[in-house]
C-alpha cells in the first residue's frame, strides 16, 4: 500500500490502524475506502477529515500521534510497513480468517516469504524442553524452514537461538509494539535476529505495551505465518496451547513432543496428543509430515534429537543407569540403590551420559534425561 503513495495517505492509514487494529476485517474495509478516496483526487485535508468520519460509528477518533510515531520508527534502515495485499505480505497469513491489515517488520522482508515452521512452548521450560527446542530449530532450519516463535523466555528463545546456530532464518512475533522490547532480557537476541537476516514482526501500533490481551493476537500470527506448529512443552492452559488452537482453526499441522506424565509442563502436549496432534520424536518426523520438505543437507543431514550412540550400543551398566534416568530428577543415591552399582561407578557413568547428551546434571546432585529414546532404540 505504501509503494508510490504520498505520505498523507500513509499517515491517515496508520491513524486508522492505531484506532481499529483490534478489528482487522473492519479496518481493512476502511483502508480500501481510503485508497479509493485518494484515487478520486482528495487532498490531504479531505483525506484526514474522511479518516475521522470513518471512525465515528465506532466511537473512535484517529490517533495521529501514533501515526507519527510509526513514521518516525520507519526512518531507520531495514524497517518497513507491510500492508495486506502487497507483494511482501506472506501468502499463508493472508489466508487466515482475520489477517492483520498491517505488519510492522524490522529486518529481512524475504524471511517472511520463506516457508516457516513455528516452535512454541513453556516460559518455564525444563532442560529437556530447552534442548528439544534448540535441536528441532537447528535441524528444521538446516532443512530450509524459517523458524518462527514469540521471543519469550524459555522455549521461544531456545528455538530462535537454535535457528541462528544453524545459520537459518528466524522470525520473532511480538505481543507489543515493534518499538517496545519485551521481554527486555531478550533484547540482545532480538538484535542478533535482525543482524543475521531474520525479522521482528508486530501487528500492534507503535508504543503498544505487552498487555495480556495482545498475546492471543500474537499467537494467531505465529500459527498463521507457519505451515505447522511444534509444541515442545506446555502447561494445560498456556499461550502455546492457544497457538496450537489457532493453528487448528487455520488448517495448520499441529505437532507435539511427548514428555513425562508427572510434569505439569507436559500436560498440554499430552492433551494435544490425546486430541489427535501428530506425535513427533525428532525433527525428521516433522519434515515427513510437511509435504514438499525433507532433509536436504546432503553431507550430514539435519541434526536429530537423539545421540549417535544408541542405548543398544552402550555397555550393560551404562544402559541400566540410563534406563533409571527419566524426565523427573533422580539422585545419584537413588540410582545406586536401584542399580546395585557403587557410587563411584554410577557417578562415572552419569558423567559419560551427560557428555554424550543423554542426561543433564541438576542442582543438588540429581540428574534428568534431556533426550528421548527415538524409534529403533531401546
Amino acid at each position: 500500500m505504501d509503494n508510490g503513495l504520498d505520505i498523507v495517505r500513509t499517515r491517515c492509514a496508520l491513524a486508522l490502524h492505531a484506532a481499529l487494529f483490534h478489528r482487522p476485517r473492519r479496518l481493512q474495509r476502511l483502508l480500501v475506502e481510503l485508497a479509493r478516496a485518494r484515487s478520486r483526487g482528495l487532498d490531504g485535508r479531505d483525506l484526514a477529515a474522511l479518516a475521522a468520519e470513518m471512525l465515528v460509528p465506532y466511537g473512535l477518533s484517529p490517533t495521529w500521534d501514533l501515526a507519527e510515531a510509526a513514521l518516525s520508527w520507519r526512518q531507520e534502515p531495514g524497517r518497513e510497513f507491510v500492508w495486506f495485499g502487497s507483494e511482501e505480505y506472506p501468502n499463508l497469513l493472508a489466508e487466515i480468517a482475520d489477517p492483520p491489515p498491517l505488519l510492522f517488520v524490522d529486518g529481512n522482508l524475504s524471511t517472511l516469504l520463506n516457508p516457516q515452521i513455528a516452535i512454541v512452548g513453556s516460559r518455564k521450560a525444563s532442560p529437556y524442553g530447552l534442548r528439544n527446542a534448540s535441536d528441532f530449530a537447528r535441524a528444521l532450519g538446516t532443512a530450509g524452514l524459517t523458524v518462527t516463535s514469540g521471543l519469550a523466555i524459555g522455549v521461544d528463545a531456545a528455538a530462535h537461538r537454535g535457528a541462528l546456530a544453524a545459520d537459518a532464518g528466524t522470525v520473532a512475533v511480538l505481543g507489543c509494539g515493534i518499538d517496545v522490547m519485551y521481554p527486555w532480557s531478550n533484547r540482545a537476541l532480538a538484535g542478533e535476529i535482525v543482524q543475521r537476516g531474520g525479522a521482528i514482526v508486530s501487528e500492534l501500533p507503535c508504543g503498544s505495551p505487552p498487555r495480556a490481551g495482545h498475546f492471543p493476537r500474537r499467537n494467531r500470527l505465529i500459527s498463521g505465518l507457519a505451515r505447522g506448529v511444534v509444541v515442545i512443552e506446555a502447561a494445560m492452559t498456556s499461550g502455546s496451547i492457544s497457538t496450537a488452537n489457532h493453528a487448528l482453526e487455520q488448517g495448520r499441522e499441529v505437532f507435539a513432543v511427548p514428555g513425562s506424565i508427572h510434569s505439569a509442563q507436559s500436560e498440554g502436549c499430552l492433551e494435544l496428543l490425546k486430541q489427535g496432534a501428530c506425535l513427533v520424536r525428532g525433527p525428521d518426523d516433522v519434515l515427513q509430515e510437511l509435504q514438499g520438505f525433507q532433509s536436504v543437507n546432503s553431507r550430514t543431514g539435519p541434526r536429530k534429537v537423539g545421540v549417535e550412540r544408541s542405548p543398544a550400543a552402550l555397555g550393560r551398566d551404562e544402559a541400566a543407569v540410563l534406563e533409571l534416568c527419566g524426565w523427573e530428577p533422580i539422585s545419584v543415591e537413588a540410582v545406586v540403590d536401584v542399580s546395585g552399582l557403587t557410587v563411584g561407578r554410577v557417578s562415572s557413568i552419569l558423567s559419560t551420559l551427560e557428555v554424550e547428551g543423554y542426561v543433564q546434571s541438576l542442582a543438588g546432585g540429581s540428574y534428568q534425561r534431556v533426550r528421548p529414546i527415538v524409534s529403533g532404540q531401546r
